[in-house]
């Protein structure tokens, strides 16, 4: 329930367009957003339903929505100070309001320079692994191809996990 609070977006969460539950709270049914198809797995309706969190079955109903709601609140405090302390300014309830569904971010995040398949700070071994890698992956697209095309005997690299758990394929050695 801090999130919008976390992502800089209003100040206090009872601000955010949407639902901001307190406990206890009854069952709601819940429409499926516009953006998702008519006809499709989702259901027109769901129902959301706060239930008693593990722990807390000897307390009452007032003390339980005590203990949550200041537990948000120090949540919120904290991105605010955060917040704060970095000098930047909440969107707030009509700039969330104001932006369209559609938007995207104009700026772009630098990209990792490091492959996320190959951690390694040396350079070289870094080189290295890619290269395996590499090699890996030429061999076992060879194979998969060849597989695709009803060759069942034919052999993939070491390493192969998947296929060889769900289909039984052939692996070389490690």
């Amino acid at each position: 329930m801090a999130n919008p609070v976390a992502a800089g977006l209003v100040a206090h969460g009872k601000s955010w367009p949407g639902l901001r539950a307190r406990w206890p709270q009854v069952r709601k049914p819940v429409a499926r957003p516009s953006f998702f198809r008519d006809v499709g797995p989702m259901p027109a309706y769901a129902t959301l339903e706060l239930v008693r969190p593990p722990g807390f079955a000897g307390i009452s109903e007032e003390l339980l929505d005590e203990i949550l709601c200041n537990g948000i609140e120090r949540r919120e405090q904290y991105h605010r100070d955060v917040m704060r302390d970095q000098g930047r300014k909440f969107l707030g309830r009509r700039g969330v309001l104001a932006q369209s569904v559609w938007d995207s971010p104009r700026t772009h995040e630098p990209r990792r320079t490091l492959s996320p398949r190959v951690a390694e700070k040396n350079k070289w071994r870094h080189i290295e692994a890619l290269n395996r890698l590499r090699q890996f992956l030429e061999r076992y697209r060879k194979a998969y191809a060849l597989f695709r095309a009803g060759f069942r005997d034919v052999v993939f690299p070491a390493g192969t996990y998947q296929l060889r758990r769900t289909a039984g394929v052939n692996c070389m050695p490690n």
